[in-house]
Formats: structure tokens, C-alpha cells, sequence
């Protein structure tokens, strides 16, 4: 089994992030980064950043999203572009209300990855990103699969929602 020492605050959940609690996000910064950095720690730190960006959410905490965005850019210094880390690149973007249009030709370009498995997930995820409400929800309301059981606990779907 693998491990790695890190940081804790990788452990941290949305409600630990949304709550009003006294959290230094530079510091929350400076230790993940200074985390060994393993397969296993890089899995951490997806969904850390995911419980990040659901918790920018609910608090509207714009130290938590840019904290986000930081640790994210970091992990793609790490380990590389992938469709997964542009995904959030650009749903952080999103939010931020910081996407330019050409950034809209890139996510389009996500659909054309040929080894993301969860097609209609992408799919899902490029069309909320696209601000296409109408086909994003062709694909909730289209054949029900494994693929989209958990599509409501990504934070993806609180942007769909808001289309």
C-alpha cells in the first residue's frame, strides 16, 4: 500500500473548508506544498482541491478558491497537464469569472480525449463549462449509467446548476 508524509490539511473535508473557522490559507498552501509528493498524495490533493472548490460554493470565500487554484497549479507542475487538472483549471477559472475565449476552444478540445474513460462525464463537464445548459442536461437525462451516479457531489454540477 502506498503512503507518503503530507500535510493533514489534505484530509480536510468541504465542511472543514465552508465552515467560518480560522483557516491561514497561505499556510494551508505552504504545507501541502511541502508534502512528499507520491501517486497516492496527488489522488489527496484532486480531491482536496475538489472539497476546496465545493466549499468556495457555499462560503463564496475567495481565499478558499484562490487557494484552490494555487494548489492546482502546483500539482500540474508535478505531474503534468491532464484532462482532469484542466477541468478544474477551468471551472476555478469559471468561477473566478476569469475565462477568455480562448479558453472556451480549449475546453471544447477536452472532447476529443481519446483516454478519459467517463465519456458522458466529460462530456457533462465541457458542456457546463461551455455555459450550454441544454446539453448538459441531454446527458443527465439520457441513458442512465454508472458514470453519472456521483455527477451531484462534484462541484461541476454546482455550475450546471447556476446555468
Amino acid at each position: 500500500k502506498e503512503y507518503c508524509i503530507c500535510s493533514p490539511y489534505v484530509a480536510l473535508n468541504i465542511s472543514d473548508f465552508s465552515e467560518d473557522v480560522n483557516i491561514d490559507y497561505k499556510d494551508v498552501v505552504v504545507k501541502i506544498m511541502t508534502s512528499e509528493y507520491t501517486g497516492f498524495f496527488d489522488t489527496q490533493l484532486t480531491r482536496c482541491i475538489l472539497e476546496m472548490i465545493a466549499a468556495y460554493d457555499l462560503s463564496l470565500n475567495t481565499e478558499i478558491i484562490k487557494c484552490a487554484k494555487t494548489l492546482l497549479e502546483w500539482q500540474i507542475e508535478n505531474t503534468g497537464t491532464n484532462t482532469v487538472s484542466q477541468i478544474n483549471l477551468y471551472q476555478i477559472l469559471s468561477r473566478q469569472n476569469k475565462l477568455e475565449p480562448r479558453d472556451f476552444i480549449q475546453i471544447e478540445k477536452l472532447l476529443n480525449d481519446a483516454k478519459f474513460e467517463r465519456k458522458r462525464l466529460l462530456e457533462f463537464c465541457v458542456y457546463v463549462l461551455l455555459k450550454d445548459r441544454e446539453r448538459a442536461q441531454e446527458i443527465l437525462s439520457g441513458e442512465k449509467t454508472d458514470e453519472l451516479d456521483d455527477i451531484e457531489m462534484l462541484p461541476i454540477y454546482n455550475l450546471y446548476k447556476r446555468l
